[in-house]
């Protein structure tokens, strides 16, 4: 019924009730219905949908800001960590479609997990979230402080998600002090950059690490 109301004031009225119930759901673990929601509102807040009324996806844009409080962060990141496999699915569905209100969440779920799984799982939903998540995930590097799996993770998705423009914002990475970090850095500004990556590359033939410096071979082996 709400998706029907057509009159402005009215609608606007009711926009912040609509909101106030997806974390209520969420704490209940009625998933599917706060996923409802939550794609029913990204359908108004896209300027392209017909119907509605002048106005409405700005105000309704504006309005899901308010789903990136601690609350919701807090509910999502317990149920993605402990939730069943089917319930997880319906999660990634719901974080999708919150957008990069969901990137805290997601980033903490990442930063307090262990299991492979579960770390696998929160690559793809951030892959299926596409662009909207690249801003967001720079930012999260670029405030650093990441352990060793949540830096190579959110690079890793960085490079699936393919925006060349990102290549940059990884380079303070190549120097990171564990070798994890800087091998999966190197292999995602190669995949982002190309032949662009040379210097990155080349800088690399002296780490430390023999794996890194062997890895940055075959990738300079390649470019040939």
């Amino acid at each position: 019924l709400f998706g029907q109301i057509e009159v402005g004031g009215a609608y606007l009225q009711q926009l912040p009730n609509l909101i106030s119930i997806i974390p209520q759901l969420i704490e209940l673990q009625k998933f599917a219905d706060a996923r409802a929601i939550v794609e029913m509102l990204r359908e108004h807040r896209d300027p392209n949908q017909p119907g509605g009324f002048p106005g409405r996806a700005e105000a309704v844009s504006k309005a899901m800001e308010n789903l990136d409080n601690e609350q919701v962060v807090r509910l999502l990141v317990e149920a993605a960590r402990t939730a069943p496999p089917d319930v997880r699915e319906i999660l990634s569905e719901l974080f999708v479609a919150l957008g990069r209100s969901a990137v805290p969440a997601l980033v903490l779920v990442l930063d307090r997990s262990e299991r492979r799984d579960i770390l696998n799982e929160t690559g793809l939903t951030f892959i299926a979230m596409g662009e909207e998540a690249v801003d967001p995930l720079v930012e999260v590097l670029n405030a650093g402080g990441l352990r060793r799996d949540t830096a190579c993770s959110i690079i890793h998705v960085l490079a699936q998600l393919g925006d060349a423009t990102t290549g940059d914002a990884l380079n303070r990475y190549t120097r990171h002090p564990q070798w994890q970090v800087r091998h999966t850095t190197l292999q995602a500004i190669f995949q982002l950059k190309g032949a662009d990556a040379i210097n990155q590359l080349i800088e690399a033939l002296d780490d430390k690490e023999p794996t890194v410096a062997r890895h940055a071979i075959q990738l300079l082996e390649r470019l040939k």
